[in-house]
């Protein structure tokens, strides 16, 4: 059982994802005491807003009016546009595992290749995706985790700027209103599975801030909170 002063926490995975891959975060923010979801979707043949009414659906299905959020790589984007379009759910902290909030080099390259960017990117086409999301709402904490391992397929599909995490820039996770961002030595899908990433998380989602940066290197790029 959940202590009182834990909220609930859904994790979200990203693009092509499957909801298995979820499963080693679930069971560390379990064992710190936090009773843990998975919200499983379809990426690729739905929309982003599809993706988001189907969040809202499971929280309701569940009657979870007030939970923490994690999201990796494009789950970070379903979870901002299910804040968006619901302005009034209660203040939350939510975790950002390498998500392209400033929109993804990678996934605007596999755009302009018709069959790849079918099978690949499929009705995510001209969302948040490729073109970002403008800024983070204000009544909500975000913690951005970011790698900088460069390590992953985006390599062989893009020029990716560096730093990056084989998938996501450095540049790319930010986005206005955040409240704190952290680099830690992953790559895109270590992000999920790293201790140190756990960490982090639990510890964000439990007090609303990294803390020490020992666990990682903290930045305060232009656009982040004070």
């Amino acid at each position: 059982m959940k202590p009182d002063n834990k909220p609930p926490v859904i994790l979200v995975h990203g693009i092509l994802m499957p909801c298995i891959q979820l499963i080693p975060m679930q069971k560390r923010l379990e064992a710190a005491g936090f009773e843990v979801h998975r919200y499983c979707y379809a990426t690729i043949s739905q929309t982003m807003q599809q993706n988001a009414d189907g969040l809202a659906d499971m929280l309701a299905s569940k009657s979870l009016d007030q939970c923490c959020f994690v999201g990796h790589s494009m789950g970070g984007l379903v979870i901002h546009r299910f804040l968006q379009h619901h302005p009034d759910f209660p203040p939350c902290r939510v975790v950002a595992l390498g998500s392209p909030f400033g929109g993804s080099v990678v996934a605007r390259r596999l755009s302009q290749w018709p069959l790849a960017g079918s099978m690949i990117i499929g009705k995510k086409r001209g969302s948040s995706l490729e073109h970002g999301a403008q800024s983070w709402p204000d009544k909500h904490r975000l913690g951005v985790i970011a790698g900088d391992k460069p390590l992953g397929i985006g390599c062989m599909l893009a020029r990716l700027p560096k730093p990056h995490d084989g998938v996501v820039s450095l540049a790319e996770t930010a986005i206005p209103g955040m409240s704190e961002r952290v680099i830690i030595p992953v790559n895109h899908m270590g992000l999920m599975f790293s201790a140190q990433a756990a960490r982090l998380t639990e510890r964000f989602l439990e007090y609303g801030s990294f803390g020490d940066t020992a666990e990682g290197r903290s930045v305060k790029p232009e656009g982040d909170k004070a």
